[in-house]
């Protein structure tokens, strides 16, 4: 409700996603003239978000980010994706 008052794009905090994944929620209201017509809502999983954020600015890093006290992404680069390689829609790497 606060993106069709606000009129502008909302998103959750943290959650767990149907999947088992940490996500979030973005609510993005349709309006005309402050008449209400409807919400584009969309789904983003937080591992392959970030996956595709930080691979090409900063491969060779561990990242972490946190919400709160909770740990929502780490990356060991030494452990994690391959040199080269990037997120997959599912979370695998192609």
């Amino acid at each position: 409700q606060l993106a069709i008052a606000k009129n502008r794009v909302t998103m959750t905090p943290i959650l767990t996603l149907k999947t088992g994944n940490k996500g979030f929620l973005f609510y993005a209201p349709i309006m005309d003239e402050k008449k209400f017509h409807g919400m584009i809502v969309g789904v983003i999983d937080a591992q392959s978000f970030f996956d595709e954020v930080f691979m090409d600015e900063i491969p060779d890093y561990n990242i972490a980010v946190h919400a709160g006290n909770h740990l929502v992404y780490p990356r060991n680069p030494h452990q994690g994706i391959p040199p080269g390689g990037h997120a997959g829609t599912r979370g695998g790497f192609v």
